[in-house]
């Protein structure tokens, strides 16, 4: 199969509003069915064989207003 990824919030995080602290930037590799992994671009593209696996995590969403410490 012919993977392609268009994401963002790859190397910035996604911003905090109001004081608010930025959230975790995502990421997207690929892990061979041999357990190489391969790091994949904000915009990018890979090959898979059957037994690879595609990982996508998400950037987290920025925080509203000054944190409170709790």
């Amino acid at each position: 199969v012919e993977l392609t990824v268009l994401t963002q919030h790859r190397k910035e995080m996604p911003y905090g509003l109001q004081g608010g602290n930025p959230g975790k930037a995502g990421e997207q590799y690929v892990v061979r069915k041999d357990g190489r992994r391969e790091q994949l671009a904000a915009t990018d593209g890979k090959s898979l064989e059957r037994g690879d696996r595609f990982i996508l995590k998400t950037p987290g969403g920025g925080g509203y207003g000054k944190p409170t410490g709790h």
